[in-house]
């Protein structure tokens, strides 16, 4: 048996297509045909990914009189895709969480030092007060009559000042801490979008374009401020179902060129579709 059985059978084996099996090593479906048909052969760094991505041997794919143990390489292979998707998952699931401990403390963080410079503001006002508080029953003491009302006028012009600067000020930290949150939900929310499309740029089938177009219109529905449009033969849509007849319109075994434009707060708002 030569390689290009032997590669047509453990493709097979696995389940997949030639040009998903390309999609997998980084080749065209092309490249794969000719290899299984014995037309061309894989370079020896390309040969030993194959072997890898099949969990056997070189010497097993490139010896006409080495049988390949299929069943062995199919459940192995089954089992570490799952364990992989599993490691996946979990990666996914702590960098999330993390995000979110950064976000919180950030925030928390933040809203304490707003908060603490408007209570040493308080403190300082305080002081004030009890100073003037102390001189006033000094003079009141004395029996000073112009002394009393000097020190009463002093006192509560500065009450005033201190409850109109305390009210400006607080409202100025509020301002201040409700503008730095919505800056971190802003680019929060702008990465969580960006970093579900941005990777359907460049070259991809049928099949891959097909589950980044449904998941457009899973964002349209659910995100109607930062809608993404599909543009493909001079069509330029965001609704439903004219991205489904883009979609049904895509043909098997061809590839698509994918192109992504950003609007001027860095949101993905575009997605271009050419044929190659």
């Amino acid at each position: 048996m030569n390689f290009g059985e032997k590669l047509t059978n453990l493709r097979k084996q696995k389940g997949l297509s030639q040009e998903e099996l390309g999609e997998e090593l980084n080749v065209t479906r092309q490249t794969i045909s000719k290899w299984e048909l014995g037309q061309t052969s894989p370079d020896s760094a390309k040969l030993t990914e194959i072997a890898n991505y099949f969990n056997v041997g070189v010497n097993e794919l490139t010896n006409d009189e080495t049988e390949v143990k299929y069943n062995d390489y199919s459940n192995n292979n089954s089992n570490n895709n799952s364990k992989n998707v599993g490691v996946i998952i979990l990666i996914v699931i702590l960098v999330l969480c993390l995000a979110g401990i950064v976000f919180y403390i950030t925030t928390m963080m933040l809203g304490r030092s707003i908060f603490d410079r408007a209570d040493k503001e308080i403190d300082k006002y305080t002081n004030k007060f009890l100073n003037i508080a102390s001189k006033a029953k000094e003079t009141f003491d004395e029996g000073e009559s112009d002394k009393n009302l000097e020190i009463t006028n002093t006192f509560l012009n500065t009450i005033n000042k201190m409850g109109e600067n305390y009210e400006e000020k607080k409202k100025k930290s509020d301002e201040e801490y409700n503008k730095a949150v919505n800056s971190m939900e802003e680019e929060y929310n702008k990465n969580l979008l960006n970093n579900r499309f941005k990777y359907m740029q460049g070259t991809k089938s049928k099949f891959m374009l097909s589950s980044y177009l449904d998941k457009i219109v899973t964002n349209n529905k659910t995100n109607s401020n930062h809608k993404i449009s599909v543009v493909y033969n001079e069509k330029n849509t965001t609704i439903e179902d004219e991205i489904v007849e883009i979609k049904h319109s895509l043909k098997e075994n061809t590839e698509y060129e994918v192109s992504l434009d950003y609007d001027v707060n860095g949101y993905i708002y575009k997605a271009t579709i050419k044929d190659i």
